[in-house]
């Protein structure tokens, strides 16, 4: 890819578009507060993590930080910003507000999902979280992703707005100018599912998302064009905690 292509612009929001919530998704270790924090100094949007917020709160009141995440969150809609909202995404209820949140203001609501697909890398990832004094209740070991997955796998649902899936195995900074292009489309109503990043091996994610019969609109690795799939107009993806480096 050239160096023009790399650099590719994104296309400014004018004054009369709604504003885009931008909903990040996927297990711990995926890449999530990467991506999401290049996307928040490219794009000069606002990032709302939850784990910033889960920090703040004591012990006894951390099952609200998803509740205060989305509150931020709509603060920034209500004056007319784009806003990123960072978390695992992994509770129907909590996908549900924010899809409300996005309704009652008027916004594009789109979802990010991060994967990583060697499971090997994933693991890495996690474990080496220990070594950075985290708070508790960040997850730093393998057990801690397997207790995640029994946590979520009770309120399940389903993705029904626009969706990409972000392949974390590689660096973010070569998969962010297509995500940047697929983030412009979408809010045009251009694409409505897609993936980027090379999978070393396929992941049990990428197959049940095959799976499901969604179109994909893939931006294809190396050019800064869109293909468009053939398929069948999307159905809604139904969320599958518990499947390896897919759901959350």
């Amino acid at each position: 890819m050239s160096a023009v292509e790399e650099r590719r612009p994104v296309q400014a929001r004018s004054a009369s578009e709604p504003p885009t919530l931008l909903l990040l998704k996927g297990p711990p270790g995926t890449g999530k507060s990467t991506i999401a924090n290049q996307i928040g100094r490219r794009l000069a949007w606002p990032v709302v993590d939850k784990d910033v917020v889960r920090d703040l709160l004591p012990d006894e009141l951390g099952g609200l930080s998803y509740e205060a995440m989305l509150e931020l969150a709509t603060r920034q809609l209500a004056n007319g910003l784009s806003v990123i909202a960072d978390s695992p995404l992994g509770y129907g209820r909590a996908y549900r507000r924010a899809i409300e949140i996005g309704h009652t203001r008027g916004a594009h609501v789109l979802v990010l999902e991060c994967i990583c697909s060697d499971a090997t890398e994933w693991r890495r990832r996690i474990e080496q979280r220990a070594d950075k004094g985290m708070a508790a209740h960040h997850t730093t070991d393998w057990a801690g992703i397997e207790a995640f997955r029994e946590r979520t796998a009770g309120d399940p649902f389903e993705v029904d707005v626009p969706t990409l899936i972000v392949d974390n195995v590689a660096p973010p900074d070569e998969t962010m100018d297509r995500v940047l292009l697929w983030l412009d489309a979408s809010r045009r109503g251009g694409l409505t599912r897609g993936r980027v990043g090379a999978s070393r091996r396929a992941s049990a994610g990428s197959a049940a998302h095959a799976a499901s019969g969604c179109p994909v609109d893939r931006l294809i690795p190396g050019s800064p064009r869109v293909a468009r799939s053939t398929a069948q107009p999307p159905r809604k993806r139904r969320h599958t905690p518990g499947a390896d480096g897919a759901r959350s």
